[in-house]
């Protein structure tokens, strides 16, 4: 299967046997907890319950495409920032190598 694929990584528990598909990293959902991402559901959930209640006026497409910007920010966030030790973008070939290649 695929996920005997993936290597073993240390959950919250500090057991060895949790594994997961996508890079090693625990999924979003254990991370809900920082503040980051509870504040990220605060602010979608506000958005969320502020479309539902201009559904029955003409503003239904303002609040619309702010819960839509906000959804598709998340969503950045949990691709590239969530572990902000694993993302590091970096141009040059010549610094990734040093900080990769044991034998630069």
């Amino acid at each position: 299967s695929i996920a005997s694929l993936a290597p073993p990584v240390r959950s919250h528990f500090g057991s060895r046997r949790c594994r997961t598909l996508w890079l090693g990293v625990p999924l979003p959902f254990v991370a809900m907890a920082t503040t980051r991402y509870l504040t990220w559901v605060f602010i979608l959930a506000f958005f969320v319950l502020a479309t539902g209640m201009a559904s029955s006026t003409t503003l239904w497409p303002h609040w619309t495409t702010l819960t839509i910007f906000a959804f598709m920010l998340f969503i950045a966030d949990l691709m590239f920032l969530m572990n902000s030790k694993q993302f590091n973008y970096d141009p040059f070939y010549s610094s990734w190598s040093k900080a990769v290649e044991p034998n630069y």
